[in-house]
């Protein structure tokens, strides 16, 4: 068991630009069926890059914002985590 589930504490898991993106543009409500939501997914890729890094910007930046997060609340925990090379 790792110390963040002995802890009792959820560290929500950091999520990846791409992720934020279909978080926010989604219409595809839970339930609906796999067409429906694959349908959506080659929608929103296509979309996603046909999109300028400029535009990309926002959600690269609040996931870059998210692993540090995650990181640093992990480090507080003593945590250890893989060095990054």
């Amino acid at each position: 068991m790792s110390k963040v589930a002995q802890a009792g504490l959820v560290i929500p898991k950091a999520r990846r630009a791409f992720a934020l993106f279909l978080k926010e543009r989604s219409c595809v409500k839970p339930g609906a069926s796999k067409l429906e939501f694959a349908a959506e997914m080659k929608k929103l890729g296509k979309i996603w890059s046909s999109l300028g890094d400029a535009e990309k910007a926002p959600y690269q930046d609040q996931s870059n914002a998210e692993f540090l997060a995650r990181r640093t609340a992990l480090l507080q925990m003593g945590v250890p985590l893989r060095r990054i090379t």
